[in-house]
């Protein structure tokens, strides 16, 4: 398939009701003043397994209600992964989920959202809000993994869609269905995303990564590089159609299965991000890249440097796309993680919003993150991770003829060393009245005495940086449509050190500090959840970025 690239790149270019409040003393922002809200513990205290991944949020239009989700490594103990804690989730699940209806002042821990007969909500969640007529629901999707029966796959196969509402002053779920593969099936879904209408159409879409049953073709079982597909609802989520193909699998099949060559090629595809237009328009971005050549002899995986970041569209209500193509490229933070993320790779996620109103209103936005130079450690699968010092920036891209030019290439943040400073998971949203936000995490790699970091990764192995990743989130305003931007604004009230932040490792099951960022702009301002290890432990927490006091 031909990808097009943009004009002007080259190849080489993130249930008890608590509330903890802790004051952000912040700078003033050009073109008005910087309004960091207090930093608000969401999920409630950890006991046993730790970790609280935090990455999803929506609120209502008014601001006063808002739904929260995470990863929650409460959801293994007892069934179906019985490990010892003292106190499962009822009904089980690897998802936590809170809400408020105070603006994001105090939070209810609501536990798992409920599973079906057969699935669990399996981690990985997002959120959002829409409207059906006048019915304000709240659309929760996540990793439906197996509550039993193992599965060559941790137990995952697609995803579970809820649907919740506010109802006399809380929350409450209205019911849970399943979309994916058949069990019996080989196919493999991940990081599914939700987009839902504001305007009173029921209008939802999902997006996902399948990793289609052609890999099993070369006798590789999980080599597919990934496709991206889409399905779409009318009517609020109580129908869906069938998937629809955006961007396919390019994994390198040959004539024989038994050929040594045969599923050792091929272009990651994964964490699509959908965003709605202001007249019906469906965007898409996701990560497309890097290349990948796979020695299944020598467990060598040889990832190129170079990722882009696709893009497609539709104009008929997600019945079609148009073909995928780059609406940036840059360095692939694949091998430049920052020393505490407990991840052997890292993702290349970038974030897409849309403009509603204001001067630019229907203007696209991609945020994403480029490593200061091509970075390639040749990591084979069984060794210690090597670790790249290298710095990375955030950049904004955006389109004003709904994707069909790209200007790409705007920094958020000032410039970075070579080394040393790690930015990255940038997320956009437009408030209502046009005003850009974006947000980021920035990680000082910083030698603490003669601390070092030793950090366990999923697959079992380490790596063993001589530096500490010290982490904040950063803020930065763009009030022309993101052409330029105010000075960043730190979020977080204290930092954290990922490398002392306590976890407990689940193999492939969770990263210790998520792979994004939760976000929604509004009508007064813009709402934020991330991941935050200032109490010792990977905890959820919140703020408001320009909005009421």
């Amino acid at each position: 398939m031909r990808r097009e690239r943009p004009p002007g790149h080259g190849s080489k270019l993130a249930s008890a009701v608590f509330v903890s409040l802790l004051s952000a003393a912040v700078p003033g922002v050009a073109g008005g003043p910087a309004e960091v809200g207090p930093n608000v513990l969401v999920n409630g205290p950890q006991a046993g397994r730790y970790g609280r991944v935090g990455n999803a949020l929506a609120v209502s239009e008014d601001g006063l209600r808002m739904v929260a989700a995470w990863e929650d490594m409460r959801g293994l103990c007892g069934p179906p992964y019985n490990r010892p804690c003292t106190i499962p989730w009822s009904p089980p699940g690897l998802t936590g989920v809170a809400a408020s209806t105070d603006g994001g002042r105090t939070w209810t821990e609501l536990g798992a959202p409920p599973a079906t007969e057969t699935f669990m909500a399996g981690g990985h969640g997002w959120l959002d809000r829409g409207l059906h007529g006048s019915q304000e629901t709240f659309y929760l999707v996540s990793r439906a993994r197996l509550l039993d029966n193992p599965h060559p796959n941790y137990g995952q196969l697609g995803m579970l869609l809820h649907r919740g509402r506010f109802e006399n002053g809380r929350f409450v779920w209205k019911d849970t269905r399943y979309l994916g593969p058949a069990a019996d099936e080989r196919d493999f879904w991940r990081g599914p995303n939700v987009a839902a209408a504001k305007d009173g159409s029921g209008r939802v879409y999902v997006a996902y990564t399948n990793l289609a049953d052609l890999a099993y073709t070369c006798d590789q079982p999980g080599t597919s590089g990934g496709q991206i597909r889409v399905r779409r609802s009318d009517d609020g989520g109580d129908t869906w159609s069938d998937s629809v193909l955006v961007s396919a699998d390019d994994t390198l099949v040959t004539t024989d299965p038994k050929d040594p060559l045969c599923g050792t090629w091929a272009h990651f595809q994964f964490t699509p991000n959908i965003a709605l237009g202001p007249s019906g328009e469906v965007y898409l971005t996701w990560q497309l890249g890097p290349e990948f050549d796979i020695d299944f002899k020598t467990s060598n995986l040889r990832g190129k440097p170079t990722v882009g970041y696709g893009f497609s569209r539709s104009l008929d209500g997600g019945r079609t796309f148009s073909p995928p193509r780059y609406a940036a490229i840059g360095n692939s933070l694949l091998e430049n993680a920052p020393a505490g993320l407990s991840k052997d790779f890292m993702n290349d996620t970038a974030r897409i919003a849309v403009a509603h109103g204001g001067p630019h209103r229907g203007r696209i936005y991609i945020a994403y993150a480029s490593a200061t130079q091509e970075v390639s450690c040749h990591n084979d699968f069984l060794s210690p991770r090597d670790y790249s010092p290298l710095s990375s920036q955030v950049y904004l891209a955006w389109s004003d003829d709904q994707g069909h030019f790209w200007h790409t290439g705007v920094p958020l943040g000032p410039p970075v060393p070579r080394t040393g400073v790690k930015r990255f998971y940038p997320a956009p949203a437009v408030r209502a009245d046009g005003t850009l936000d974006v947000v980021y995490l920035e990680s000082r790699e910083t030698a603490v005495g003669t601390q070092t970091c030793p950090m366990p990764l999923g697959s079992g192995m380490w790596r063993n940086a001589g530096v500490r990743s010290l982490v904040d989130v950063w803020w930065v305003r763009s009030l022309d449509g993101g052409r330029t931007f105010s000075p960043p604004v730190r979020v977080t009230s204290a930092t954290s050190d990922w490398c002392g932040a306590a976890f407990d490792s689940a193999g492939f099951f969770f990263p210790n500090f998520g792979d994004y960022l939760g976000i929604a702009g509004g009508r007064d301002g813009t709402s934020l959840v991330w991941t935050d290890g200032r109490n010792g432990v990977p905890d959820v927490f919140f703020t408001t970025l320009g909005g009421r006091e």
